[in-house]
């Protein structure tokens, strides 16, 4: 579940731990967002599991909960 979005992160939660995920807002058109997901740097989670790393199959969950989050509004995913 997305719990936030600000012009460069998106907070997520997932099994109960929270992720920052960077990135850059863009605006593809007027009336919807888009957002590039910076893949490399979605590594721990934040606290209080900061110690934790995320793994590759976590990473793909984290991802799809967000482009899940964004086809429902009719936004774009861009991942790099």
């Amino acid at each position: 579940m997305i719990l936030g979005l600000t012009q460069n992160h998106i907070k997520v939660r997932i099994d109960g731990k929270t992720v920052t995920v960077m990135g850059e807002m863009f605006h593809p058109d007027q009336e919807k967002m888009g957002f590039a997901v910076d893949v490399g740097a979605i590594r721990h989670w934040d606290p209080p599991h900061a110690g934790i790393s995320i793994s590759p199959l976590e990473v793909l969950k984290i991802l799809e909960e967000i482009s899940a989050d964004f086809a429902k509004g009719g936004h774009k995913l861009e991942i790099e």
